[in-house]
C-alpha cells in the first residue's frame, strides 16, 4: 500500500499541454453553450409540454443505447487507444461493426419501449425508431471519433467539429420545424442532419491521425468482440445501465404517475441544471482526460492514482462552484433559457445541483477506476445507489409529488459517492480528509457574492435585468473556476 501525497504544485503534470488548447477548449465550449441556450429556449417556446414530455423520454431511449448498451464498448475504444498493439483504424472498424449490429437488435426492443410509453396509435413510431437508430449508429460513432481526436492532440479540429455538427444540426433542426411542422421528430432529423454532414470530416481526421501515431503497427481485422473486450466492457455496461436508471428513469415513473405536463415541468427544471454542469463536466474531460490516459501508460499503480488524484483535485473545486452557481442563479436561468411557462420551477433547479454534483464527481471516480482496468468495482456502487432511489421512491409512492422524485434523486447520487470514497480509500490507499484543506480561498469571495446576486435577483423578473445578473454570476464563476485550471501555486 501506498500513500498518496498531493504536490503544492498539483498543476505540474500538465505543464506540456499548451495554454492556447484550454482557451480554444473554453471558448469553443462557450460556444456551444450559447447554441445550448437558444436551443433549450426554442424547444420550450415552440413545443407544448406534451411534446417537451415526448421529447425527452425519446432522448431517454436514446441515451440508453449510446450510453448503457455502447457505453462500455466506447470507453473500451478510448482507453486502448493510445496503448496496446492493436492500430487505431482496426479497433474504430470494430466499433463501428459494434454500434450497427447493437442498432439492430435495439429496433425491436424500441418499438415496445415507444408503444408502452408514448402514444399507441402514433404513425410517427416507424420514424421515430428510425431516427433512435440513427443516433445509435451515427451519433456514438461521431462522438467517439471526436474523442479519439482530442486524444490524438487534435484539439482545434475536435473543437470545431463539435460546434459545427452542433450548429448545422440546431440550424436544420430549426429550419426543418418551422417550415413543414412542429413536431419532435423533425427536430431530431434536423440534429442527426448536422452529425452527418461532419461524419466524414471527423472521420478522415481520425484516419489522418490514425496513421502518424504509430506506421509500425500492422492494421488488424478485428473480431466483434473477445474476453478481453466483454470483461472490461460488461461490468461497465452493467454500471451505466444503473447509472442511467437513476438519470433518466424518473422520467417514466413521473410521466406514468403524475402526466406529461409534470414531466416536462420536472426535465426542464432538472435540465437546465444538467447541461450547466454537462458543459463544464465536457470542458474539464477534454482538458484532462486525454492527458490523463496518455500520462498513465508505462507508469505504476502510485503514480497513476496520484495524477487522477490532482485531476479530482481541481474537479471538486471547480464543480463545487458551479453547484453554487446554479443554486443561486436558478430563478435567472430559467428566466433566460426558458420560455415563461418554466419560469416557475427555480427551486426544482436549484435542488438539481446537488443532483448534479453528485453525478459529477461519481464520474471522476469512474475515470479512476477504468483508468486501471478495475471495472468490475463499479457496479456495486451504482446498483446500491439505484436501490436507495427505488427505496425512496416506494416509501414516497403514499403522495408521490415532483419534489419527492428530486429529494429521492440526490440522495441515491449523495449515497454513490459516499460509498466510492470509502472504496478507493481502501482499494487505492487514497485520504480524502486531506483534501478538505485544499479548499481554495478565492470562494470564501466568490460563494457570498453569488448569495447576494441571489437576493437581488428575486427583486425583478424582467428579462434584461436577469440577462445583466447572469453576465455578473458568469464573472464570478469564470474568477473562481479559470485559475483552477491553469497553474497553482
Amino acid at each position: 500500500m501506498f500513500r498518496i501525497k498531493i504536490k503544492s504544485k498539483s498543476a505540474q503534470i500538465f505543464r506540456k499541454l499548451k495554454e492556447d488548447d484550454l482557451l480554444f477548449i473554453v471558448v469553443g465550449r462557450f460556444a456551444q453553450a450559447i447554441l445550448s441556450i437558444a436551443t433549450l429556449r426554442v424547444i420550450t417556446s415552440v413545443f407544448e409540454k406534451e411534446q417537451i414530455a415526448q421529447y425527452y423520454i425519446i432522448y431517454s431511449i436514446i441515451f440508453f443505447y449510446t450510453f448503457v448498451i455502447l457505453g462500455g464498448f466506447s470507453n473500451y475504444f478510448n482507453r486502448h487507444l493510445v496503448e496496446g498493439d492493436l492500430h487505431p483504424l482496426s479497433q474504430f472498424w470494430r466499433y463501428f461493426r459494434q454500434a450497427t449490429v447493437l442498432g439492430v437488435f435495439a429496433i425491436p426492443i424500441n418499438f415496445i419501449l415507444l408503444t408502452s410509453f408514448l402514444n399507441p396509435q402514433s404513425d410517427e413510431n416507424i420514424a421515430i425508431i428510425c431516427v433512435i437508430f440513427a443516433n445509435v449508429t451515427l451519433s456514438a460513432v461521431l462522438r467517439n471519433l471526436l474523442t479519439s481526436l482530442n486524444i490524438f492532440k487534435k484539439v482545434k479540429i475536435f473543437v470545431v467539429m463539435n460546434l459545427f455538427a452542433l450548429a448545422s444540426g440546431v440550424a436544420f433542426a430549426l429550419f426543418l420545424t418551422l417550415t413543414f411542422e412542429a413536431s419532435v421528430l423533425n427536430w431530431f432529423i434536423g440534429l442527426l442532419i448536422g452529425e452527418f454532414l461532419a461524419l466524414p470530416i471527423v472521420y478522415l481526421s481520425f484516419r489522418k491521425s490514425s496513421q502518424l501515431s504509430d506506421d509500425s503497427i500492422k492494421r488488424l481485422y478485428l473480431p466483434l468482440s473477445s474476453l478481453t473486450v466483454l470483461k472490461f466492457s460488461g461490468p461497465l455496461a452493467l454500471t451505466n445501465l444503473l447509472i442511467w436508471s437513476q438519470m433518466y428513469a424518473y422520467r417514466v415513473i413521473t410521466d406514468l404517475k403524475l402526466g406529461s405536463e409534470m414531466l416536462s415541468d420536472l426535465a426542464v427544471a432538472l435540465g437546465v441544471s444538467l447541461a450547466i454542469f454537462s458543459m463544464v463536466e465536457s470542458v474539464l474531460n477534454q482538458f484532462f482526460y486525454p492527458k490523463l490516459l496518455r500520462d498513465i501508460v508505462n507508469k505504476k499503480k502510485g503514480e497513476r492514482v496520484t495524477l487522477w488524484l490532482q485531476i479530482f483535485e481541481k474537479a471538486a473545486l471547480v464543480y463545487l462552484s458551479v453547484t453554487m452557481f446554479v443554486i443561486c442563479g436558478s430563478q435567472t436561468l430559467l428566466i433566460i433559457l426558458t420560455d415563461a411557462k418554466f419560469h416557475d420551477v427555480f427551486i426544482l433547479t436549484s435542488l438539481a445541483a446537488l443532483i448534479e454534483f453528485g453525478r459529477v464527481i461519481n464520474n471522476v471516480f469512474l475515470i479512476l477506476y477504468q483508468s486501471e482496468k478495475k471495472t468490475e468495482l463499479t457496479t456495486l456502487p451504482y446498483f446500491v445507489g439505484t436501490l436507495s432511489l427505488v427505496i425512496c421512491l416506494l416509501l414516497f409512492n403514499v403522495q408521490l409529488t415532483i419534489l419527492s422524485i428530486v429529494f429521492s434523486l440526490i440522495i441515491s447520487h449523495a449515497v454513490v459517492t459516499f460509498y466510492f470514497v470509502i472504496k478507493s480509500k481502501s482499494e487505492f490507499d487514497i485520504s480524502f480528509i486531506s483534501l478538505l484543506g485544499r479548499v481554495d480561498g478565492t470562494m470564501l469571495i466568490t460563494f457570498p457574492i453569488f448569495l447576494i446576486l441571489m437576493g437581488i435577483s428575486h427583486t425583478n423578473t424582467n428579462f434584461s435585468f436577469h440577462l445583466i445578473i447572469l453576465i455578473l454570476n458568469l464573472t464570478v464563476l469564470a474568477y473562481s473556476v479559470y485559475p483552477l485550471l491553469g497553474k497553482r501555486k
